[in-house]
């Protein structure tokens, strides 16, 4: 970001797709205007742009909130950035070593003034869907997740709270607490793996004692043979209300 010569910042990582307009159309949306940044549509991709229909639309008409309980209205690859505000910013915070572009996003969304636009449009940008793709063992890929959603909770939760939006941090808590109940669920995590990464996460901070009841009733029913549709929707909805 400090060495690059443009007046715009576009991140791109090494295996997703940028369409041919993507940069062109971005730059005609944020140049001469005051946006500290835009977002655009992003399709997917399994093995070649075309082989998946799923799309991520910036939408969002809370999106502070959205990140807050991790239910992500975008993703790093979708903005076109002004680099004065994401120097103004201070880039990424090297503490996370996951989750860091959501808490970039984050701390974009909390600064005062911030001037942003969502375009709902055809994709100009792919990401790749491989789920297998991991530079480290379950276990410290998890671990490393886990210990980012601990940092991003206990970082956001002052101003979260000045905002009487505290309360939505508990989602990004539950997500990944799903994680290591899908991993585990999968045999990718032992039992004492799991149970480390579980004791690690902060499953009782600032939620009360009703409220973790339900991280309990997750467990039981995700660990089902079978998937009960609706259910981590429900616990969601009930951990995140004020």
């Amino acid at each position: 970001i400090q060495k690059s010569l443009g007046k715009y910042i576009v991140f791109l990582d090494a295996d997703d797709v940028l369409s041919k307009n993507c940069l062109g159309n971005r730059y005609s949306k944020i140049n001469n205007s005051e946006y500290n940044f835009c977002v655009f549509s992003m399709g997917t991709f399994y093995h070649k742009v075309g082989d998946s229909t799923s799309e991520w639309q910036p939408k969002s008409i809370r999106p502070l909130s959205d990140f807050f309980m991790h239910k992500l209205p975008w993703s790093i690859l979708q903005p076109i950035w002004n680099k004065d505000f994401l120097m103004a910013l201070g880039g990424f915070d090297i503490q996370f070593k996951r989750l860091q572009d959501i808490e970039l996003h984050t701390r974009a969304l909390l600064r005062d003034g911030v001037n942003y636009k969502q375009f709902v449009e055809e994709p100009d940008c792919y990401y790749r869907i491989d789920n297998n793709r991991l530079n480290y063992s379950n276990f410290d890929f998890m671990y490393r997740w886990v210990e980012s959603a601990n940092l991003y909770y206990s970082k956001f939760f002052s101003e979260a709270k000045q905002l009487n939006q505290h309360h939505y941090l508990i989602g990004t808590i539950y997500q990944t607490y799903l994680q290591l109940l899908i991993r585990y669920k999968k045999g990718a995590l032992t039992k004492s793996e799991f149970n480390i990464l579980k004791d690690k996460l902060v499953l009782d901070l600032n939620i009360g004692k009703s409220k973790f009841i339900f991280f309990k009733i997750s467990k039981v029913f995700n660990l089902l043979p079978i998937r009960i549709p609706g259910i981590n929707f429900m616990i969601n909805k009930i951990l995140t209300s004020s």
